[in-house]
């Protein structure tokens, strides 16, 4: 075994506890490097659709390591409900092995036009569990490869490896049927079927940082099932130096005083800031202002904040590009010591609030707020609406039953700037009716024993230490029961042929047993029992 990634083998012991999708934020002052390499190293994430990308502009020439690659193929639409038959058939991925296919889940989900969409799920096929390898070469203007390519080992589906370079690999297909009438009838709808393949969270950056070539002009990645096929996307370098460049912070601030000075009171308003940083420090914005909701959509966010974007980026918990979305939230909970899973479901409706009140003390046992950056009824409200200032300050309200404690506020983001993708959360603590504060009493336990260095919290999903922030965003929806936290994490672990305990005994994260039956979990990963 190379002995460089031999002592990841422990750590490697894939998704241990039910906070694995610890979800909503964490304090997080620096960019974080590659664990044990070098920390002028940046990630380098690639996400293909069709067999292609938008160019990709470096700023300057510091060594880089796989993070995240994404390869994703979509069949036209079609008005045949014939499962995933068409991309079986489409060239060049009618080359891979399909053998053993099988449909492992079906998923239903109201659309914004009161509609459902149906999404099928289909793993097992032979190319899907086989052993993978992609490797990455640079090449310059005449299409000639330089120096040492990135080579990314991506193991096999049933069998975690210490060799694997990847904490997440996921490799399926889905069908997804659009404007289905009702759940159970899809005579009217549109299919697309869709095949991805999904590597995230590099364990062994240290040992796979290159430096590429100034003369780089294009990547191109070769992956081990197609041999012969190599998806292309173009390189730029950047003239001009900007007053940011790579690494991602983000931090959060209580600019509001309280009317008594001393502690907030149920009624009053919060109003806290946001600031977005670099990895050295500097500021991506102007003080006060934040990218127009129109100028992300129109790709003019040069300083790489990405927001709320449903339509170009359809993702599904653990299936299918989920840790692509961009939203960014910012939301206020409490108190810590009352902090469970709500028991509320938002109505969809409420997103357009200005806060959305997301837990009650009467339903929940504590008080819960939260909002978009910009707001929902921003990147939600249609064009007219694209150019409505975003501010980096935003004020919640503590509810007027409120219970005296500590509360958190937390903030999580997305930056994809010059090839480098990183999720950063912040979190930022105030008293409301008490100067006592209140400790969080966490039900679960047993996490870092599989999440720690490449794979802790600092690094995966937001980029979350402080699981008291999970909360106040983690509430089932009326139109997705998995954002749930408990829903989720059950739902990740479970359909993980990679989770090394038997995911039925709750003991193995919970530090006391359950009172009710565990949402989310799908017994076998979906298999057919005996294939």
């Amino acid at each position: 075994m190379n002995n460089k990634r031999g002592h990841f083998h422990r750590q490697f012991q894939i998704a241990v506890c039910a906070c694995f999708l610890s979800s909503a934020a964490g304090f997080l002052l620096n960019a974080q490097p590659p664990v044990n390499g070098r920390s002028d190293a940046v990630s380098l994430s690639l996400y293909f659709e069709n067999g292609s990308m938008p160019p990709i502009t470096f700023y300057g020439n510091p060594p880089r390591y796989l993070n995240e690659i994404d390869l994703v193929y979509t069949t036209p639409p079609q008005t045949l409900d014939d499962g995933i038959n068409l991309l079986e058939r489409s060239a060049p991925y009618s080359k891979l092995d399909w053998r053993g296919v099988q449909m492992v889940e079906e998923d239903w989900r109201r659309s914004s036009d009161g509609t459902f969409q149906r999404q099928r799920f289909f793993r097992n096929a032979n190319w899907m569990n086989a052993q993978q390898r992609l490797v990455v070469y640079a090449v310059d203007s005449r299409g000639k490869r330089l120096g040492r390519p990135m080579r990314a080992e991506a193991g096999r589906d049933d069998h975690p490896s210490s060799e694997d370079d990847f904490f997440v690999r996921r490799l399926l297909a889905r069908q997804i049927a659009t404007g289905c009438m009702k759940q159970g009838d899809c005579s009217n709808a549109r299919f697309v079927s869709q095949q991805l393949v999904q590597l995230r969270y590099n364990r062994h950056a240290d040992s796979e940082t290159l430096t590429l070539s100034a003369e780089t002009a294009a990547l191109e990645v070769e992956w081990s099932q197609l041999p012969g096929l190599s998806y292309k996307v173009a390189v730029r370098h950047a003239a001009d130096r900007l007053s940011y460049g790579y690494g991602f912070q983000v931090s959060l601030e209580v600019v509001s005083k309280p009317a008594n000075q001393r502690y907030f009171v149920p009624g009053e308003n919060v109003k806290l800031r946001a600031t977005f940083r670099d990895g050295q420090g500097r500021p991506l914005n102007s003080p006060g202002r934040l990218p127009t909701y129109g100028q992300f959509m129109r790709d003019e966010v040069e300083n790489g904040l990405r927001y709320y974007d449903p339509r170009r980026v359809n993702s599904t918990v653990y299936y299918a590009l989920k840790h692509r979305e961009g939203n960014i939230l910012l939301a206020l909970s409490g108190p810590t010591d009352k902090l469970r899973q709500a028991q509320s479901v938002l109505d969809g409706r409420h997103l357009l609030d200005p806060q959305t009140v997301v837990a009650t003390v009467a339903n929940d046992g504590y008080s819960a707020v939260f909002t978009g950056i910009p707001s929902f009824a921003i990147s939600t409200g249609g064009e007219a609406r694209w150019n409505s200032p975003v501010p980096d300050t935003v004020s919640l309200p503590i509810p007027a039953d409120a219970l005296p404690g500590t509360y958190i506020a937390a903030i999580k983001a997305r930056r994809v700037f010059g090839g480098e993708a990183l999720n950063r959360a912040a979190t930022a603590t105030l008293q409301v009716g008490t100067l006592v504060p209140t400790a969080f009493k966490p039900a679960t336990g047993n996490c870092e024993n599989c999440h720690q260095g490449a794979a802790g919290f600092d690094r995966i999903l937001h980029g979350v230490t402080d699981r008291r922030a999970c909360f106040a965003c983690h509430i089932a929806l009326s139109f997705e029961a998995d954002n749930a936290l408990d829903y989720r994490v059950h739902a990740v672990h479970s359909r993980s042929r990679r989770f090394p305990a038997n995911v039925q005994h709750c003991s193995t994260c919970h530090n006391l047993m359950p009172a009710s039956p565990a949402r989310g979990l799908l017994v076998g990963a979906g298999f057919t029992q005996g294939r």
